[in-house]
């Protein structure tokens, strides 16, 4: 055992656990030796402390160095700081829900779930009886309308036709025919009536300026043989002064020039009568006309009310019935099939299916805490996880933050009730750069490492230390 204990000292070059070891060898040999050989231990003590120190004083060197490196690179090396939260895969325009306004009864059922649709494609048709019917009542009141407005028109500008070029009166519809015919009769007779009356006020006018003529004839005739009495009438009061003509004969002259003087002033008035005759004939057109006018005028103005609402509801009418046929708004796939019966009735605004858009890009919407939305914003780096995938398979995809809700969102169904939304766009290279065949689809969940600067690994491991000092020490 001796020669064991010594050739261990001499031989000995372990580290701190082989050292202690042996001493505790050496303590259980020592209680047992002979002053011979615990001379001979103390002896080679000195030798003992050396080969025992170099070790332990090479191994603290070597963890001191490490220690420097560490620190060192600890506040030297780069590490991203994210800010983790969970989320899912969405569309980014939402998918879209087909509803019908009025509701119906199903009359064809076109499609199934899981189809391919495109966009304008029919879907489902609903029963179109009663709307029809409702549309066809609602031209039909709009075009009597417009017919009535056509022959207004007529009246209005005098004119001998009705103009009922307008597409909306198809003469092969029996209907049609029926209201032009009214319409035409009522014009005709209306415009009898008017062009009665006026042209009676116009022979009247017409009689009047013959009479006119006849009396301005008379008056020439009348005014020449009143030049023809006066000069025989002053040639006889000559004769008279001098004695040659008798007192009789100058005063029967003067009775002729006076009773022509009289004729000729007649005339003039008859005249002037006849004129004031046809400015009255003349004024009662303009008044008949007025009327008619104002008539007319009244009526367009009402007529045209009763047309912009008749359009507007026939309007209303052929998009109701347009939209028994419910049709894909865009490009997608069918989902969420509500009905599946023909003949079943479809609610006022119920839900029928929804549309999954193709051409829509998929996000990634994830719900950040509160206490980590300070640091989140627009345009920050962002990596996603599928968690569908295995990471081995498919690493962390690169992303940019698009969108950072301005408020929470309750949802008390949730572990976690109050949220911020940042949804955040996967790169199309990012995912083409993976060598593994990625499908992404909605409602597929991921987390998000919302990157949101950097600091060191040193900054990293104290930062919990010196959040809980800054805590620590404050006066309350």
């Amino acid at each position: 055992m001796r020669k064991n204990i010594i050739s261990k000292l001499i031989s000995f070059k372990g580290f701190v656990p082989a050292a202690k070891k042996l001493y505790e060898e050496i303590n259980s040999f020592m209680k047992g030796a002979n002053p011979e050989e615990a001379k001979y231990i103390m002896q080679h003590s000195l030798d003992l402390k050396k080969q025992i120190y170099k070790p332990i004083k090479f191994t603290f060197m070597v963890i001191g160095v490490a220690f420097g490196f560490f620190i060192v690179w600890g506040s030297l090396a780069p590490l991203d700081s994210a800010v983790i939260a969970q989320g899912h895969i969405v569309l980014s325009g939402n998918r879209k829900t087909i509803q019908h306004k009025e509701g119906g009864i199903i009359q064809a059922i076109l499609v199934k779930d899981g189809e391919v649709v495109k966009e304008n494609q029919p879907l489902v048709i609903l029963n179109d009886t009663s709307d029809k019917a409702r549309l066809q009542i609602s031209l039909s009141r709009l075009r009597a309308t417009k017919a009535i407005e056509q022959r207004l028109l007529a009246e209005k500008f005098d004119e001998e036709q009705i103009d009922f070029s307008d597409p909306i009166f198809d003469r092969e519809v029996p209907e049609v025919e029926k209201i032009i015919k009214n319409q035409q009769s009522l014009f005709e007779s209306k415009r009898k009536a008017y062009h009665g009356k006026k042209d009676i006020y116009n022979q009247k006018i017409v009689e009047q300026r013959e009479q006119i003529k006849g009396l301005e004839a008379m008056l020439k005739s009348y005014e020449s043989q009143f030049k023809i009495l006066q000069e025989q009438y002053r040639n006889l009061e000559t004769l008279f002064n001098k004695g040659y003509a008798k007192k009789t004969e100058l005063l029967e002259q003067r009775r002729r020039v006076q009773e022509l003087e009289g004729r000729v002033g007649q005339i003039k008035a008859d005249i002037a009568n006849a004129h004031e005759a046809i400015s009255e004939n003349q004024l009662h057109i303009i008044s008949l006309e007025n009327e008619n006018q104002k008539e007319v005028d009244d009526e367009l103005k009402e007529t045209y009310s009763k047309i912009l609402d008749l359009k507007e509801q026939y309007e209303a009418d052929k998009d109701i019935l347009e939209r028994t046929i419910i049709r894909a708004p865009n490009a997608g796939i069918v989902t969420g099939l509500k009905f599946h019966t023909v003949g079943g009735v479809v609610g006022q605004g119920a839900p029928i299916l929804e549309i999954i858009p193709q051409d829509d890009k998929l996000i990634v919407e994830a719900h950040v805490e509160p206490k980590d939305i300070e640091s989140i914003r627009e345009g920050l780096k962002a990596k996603v996880q599928l968690s569908a995938y295995k990471t081995r398979l498919v690493p962390r995809i690169d992303g940019e933050v698009i969108y950072v809700s301005a408020d929470t969102i309750e949802d008390r169904s949730k572990q976690q009730p109050f949220y911020y939304v940042a949804k955040i766009e996967i790169k199309p290279e990012a995912i083409e750069s993976i060598n593994y065949d990625i499908k992404l689809q909605p409602g597929m969940p991921a987390e998000t490492f919302i990157i949101k600067g950097e600091r060191t690994f040193l900054q990293y491991l104290l930062s919990p230390i010196l959040d809980s000092f800054h805590k620590a020490f404050k006066e309350k």
